[in-house]
């Protein structure tokens, strides 16, 4: 069976009773063999999607159970005109989703670290015509410093957990991949000329907090977004330098939605205009 094929039957499968882990049945049979990158429809757009990595798999077998709140929130609250920035893009989707919503007079700061993982961004920011993005390839973190880049080596490909920050207690599940050049939050705002800002989403394998704690030292309220949507999980605080979920409250200026609150790892906080 071709991977589009599978993809076909799995989206559909996955809504029937048991449907789940027949697919995945299925899928886990279909990758004993190594398959080919595929260009696939995901959620309207065109992507380049690898079967064996982990996101690409989410997305390609059954793209509506991937971050569904989340990425339906940034699809309401993002208008025409809007600019939405996007630090650890990965391959795109938020960006695309966020590009749709925003249309031609917004704007779109995509920004992903690992070269690899950037050139995929770049083809399906191509294969969309995504023109309303500016993509950059940096780190993201509280200085301007080159960094060792770790790459996901753990079992099964997943680009995803690439990051600057290792787990202390994970064996051999990252190697270093080289220096990547890094930069504040604010050098990318700066870089791309962005002077308002009313989404931004960041998932940078623990690294949110040495970016946000920075980002909130330095920047004037102006520049402030209308929400954040991020990663934590509590398991990791201590590695990350601190919580966001915490900075965030602290600071007063934002709220947590109630209904993220039963997520162990997705927040969204939004802005409190007084």
């Amino acid at each position: 069976m071709k991977t589009e094929r599978l993809a076909a039957l799995t989206r559909r499968m996955v809504e029937w009773k048991g449907g789940y882990r027949t697919s995945q049945a299925l899928i886990d049979r279909h990758l004993r063999r190594r398959r080919s990158p595929v260009e696939y429809e995901v959620m309207g757009f065109r992507m380049l999607l690898d079967p064996h990595e982990c996101v690409d798999q989410n997305l390609l077998f059954y793209p509506q159970l991937y971050e569904a709140a989340e990425l339906q929130y940034v699809r309401r609250h993002l208008m025409p005109g809007d600019t939405f920035v996007d630090i650890g893009s990965h391959i795109g989707l938020y960006s695309l989703s966020a590009s749709a919503a925003v249309g031609p007079t917004g704007r779109i700061i995509a920004v992903d670290a690992d070269t690899e993982t950037f050139g995929r961004l770049e083809r399906n920011l191509r294969l969309n015509s995504a023109d309303n993005v500016r993509s950059y390839n940096y780190g993201v973190s509280d200085d301007r410093v080159s960094l060792p880049l770790y790459r996901w080596s753990g079992i099964g490909p997943n680009a995803g957990a690439n990051t600057l920050i290792p787990r202390h207690d994970a064996g051999d599940d990252w190697t270093s991949a080289g220096e990547v050049q890094c930069v504040t939050l604010l050098d990318i705002l700066n870089l791309a000329e962005v002077r308002s800002i009313k989404g931004l989403k960041l998932d940078i394998e623990r690294a949110e907090y040495r970016v946000l704690s920075r980002f909130f030292a330095q920047v004037p309220s102006s520049l402030l977004p209308s929400f954040i949507l991020f990663e934590e999980y509590e398991s990791t605080i201590e590695l990350a330098g601190g919580s966001v979920v915490k900075l965030l409250e602290d600071d007063g200026r934002y709220r947590r939605l109630m209904h993220t609150k039963a997520m162990k790892r997705d927040h969204i906080f939004e802005r409190v205009f007084t």
